[in-house]
């Protein structure tokens, strides 16, 4: 056992407070951001499209003092996301607390609040039955442990390497997203694909004709079909296979934007909740249904270990797609243009979603068997390189699951998992993880 010290939560910071409670006056455009505690994750503020801003006037009216000590976290409607202050232009709503430690151990206790075991009490000691509140007095009166710096710095250090890793992995995924994209739009928009010896379709003048539906001319003799119904894809409809081990849920929550969290709630198929419902498939393509909800994944060949243990959300809509068309279907969902359209057709009373009527409704271009299969060859291994980095940052999350429950308790010390040598082989460690990056050579093939 450890010989951490402990004491109430309150006694390490200059203060613990929250944000707005109430609605402030929006302004379309400001530098000041107002965010709650959906806008906390991993270790971030995330300001995205729909995060609204107040003017300056606002702003300073309610402004709270933040620094780099700072260690924000989500204590009404989701328990528990925590978030460093990284000098951002934000305006606090209640949903989000702040804790002003007097030292930078909010290093440690970022990652002490992202225990289960620590998570788990933070939502018992909530209150509410519908929308789960943490009052302040709960945060200031926790009793936690205060190690000592050579004792928790060391910790830190392995975790954010772990951390740095998975971040280095999304930059790249997002990279390969962006190149897929690229290539995508230059030859199904501009339309430069290949065509007539060394010239694209579009520089030896291919015929074309106008296409209403999409507002735009197309080539000629290539159709126009619906989401629901095309020759490259079917809807896959809800329903499992039954199976006796536990396998892990991908609730809608679980998925942001291509981003997988890798410690998603292991289920059985007979205490399943109802919408656990949905079994990926070998070349499939998932999205989420609702409305403002930018939620994408694929799974082909690279991902069988996934196809095998996981059941995902009836959040999700999925597409059995054909091989030879997987990768033209991919950038066909990841679009902008597919976004807005599904958010333009999403209804319901409660939630707005696109349902099966609507997918009736969105446009897909159909391109020439050619055309497809050079589009496959072409983008196939970049697409496999992205599900390669996605698992590894399944795995790197598990490893960090891991180790949070061993080391953040003090149960377990950096010698006892590491052997001696302590320190120095700790930042050894951090190093090797860290150094531990993918490549650049999948984009060599494209010479771009």
């Amino acid at each position: 056992m450890n010989d951490w010290k402990h004491t109430e939560l309150s006694k390490l910071c200059s203060k613990i407070g929250d944000g707005l409670h109430g609605t402030p006056n929006y302004v379309d455009v400001s530098d000041f951001m107002f965010v709650n505690g959906n806008n906390l994750d991993n270790g971030r503020v995330i300001i995205n499209s729909n995060t609204k801003c107040v003017d300056e006037f606002i702003y300073r009216k309610n402004y709270i003092h933040l620094d780099s000590n700072t260690l924000l976290i989500s204590i009404n409607g989701t328990i528990g996301n925590v978030a460093f202050y990284d000098n951002e232009k934000i305006m606090l709503g209640k949903s989000i607390a702040y804790l002003n430690f007097t030292s930078d151990i909010n290093r440690f206790f970022f990652y002490y609040f992202q225990q289960s075991s620590i998570l788990e009490h933070l939502h018992n000691i909530s209150t509410g039955s519908t929308i789960k509140n943490l009052s302040l007095a709960s945060l200031q009166n926790l009793n936690v442990p205060v190690p000592n710096r050579d004792q928790w710095e060391p910790i830190c250090k392995i975790l954010e390497s772990i951390d740095a890793k998975i971040d280095h992995n999304d930059f790249m995924i997002t990279s390969c997203r962006q190149f897929g994209r690229m290539i995508y739009s230059h030859w199904f928009i501009d339309l430069h694909f290949p065509f007539d010896g060394e010239e694209t379709f579009a520089e030896a003048s291919g015929p074309t004709e106008f296409c209403e539906t999409l507002n735009r001319d197309i080539p000629l003799g290539w159709e126009v079909a619906t989401l629901r119904n095309n020759g490259l894809s079917k809807i896959i409809d809800p329903g499992l296979d039954v199976f006796t081990c536990k396998k892990r849920y991908l609730a809608t929550a679980d998925l942001v934007d291509y981003s997988f969290n890798p410690n998603c709630r292991e289920i059985s198929f007979a205490g399943r909740e109802s919408r656990a419902n949905m079994q990926p498939i070998l070349n499939s393509i998932w999205f989420a249904k609702m409305k403002k909800s930018k939620k994408f994944a694929f799974f082909s060949k690279e991902s069988s270990g996934f196809i095998e243990n996981y059941v995902l959300s009836t959040g999700f809509a999925g597409l059995d797609v054909k091989p030879i068309a997987l990768e033209y279907m991919i950038n066909v969902i990841d679009s902008e243009e597919f976004e807005i359209r599904k958010d333009f057709i999403a209804n319901g009373a409660t939630q707005e979603a696109i349902n099966l009527q609507g997918m009736d409704l969105i446009p897909i271009l159909i391109p020439d068997q050619v055309t497809l299969e050079r589009f496959n060859s072409i983008t196939s291994t970049l697409y496999r390189k992205i599900e390669l980095i996605t698992n590894e940052n399944i795995e790197l999350g598990k490893l960090k699951k891991s180790l949070l429950g061993l080391l953040m308790s003090g149960k377990v010390s950096i010698n006892q998992l590491f052997g001696s040598g302590s320190r120095n082989r700790t930042f050894g460690i951090a190093k090797a993880i860290g150094n531990h990056l993918s490549d650049w050579k999948a984009f060599n093939k494209f010479n771009l």
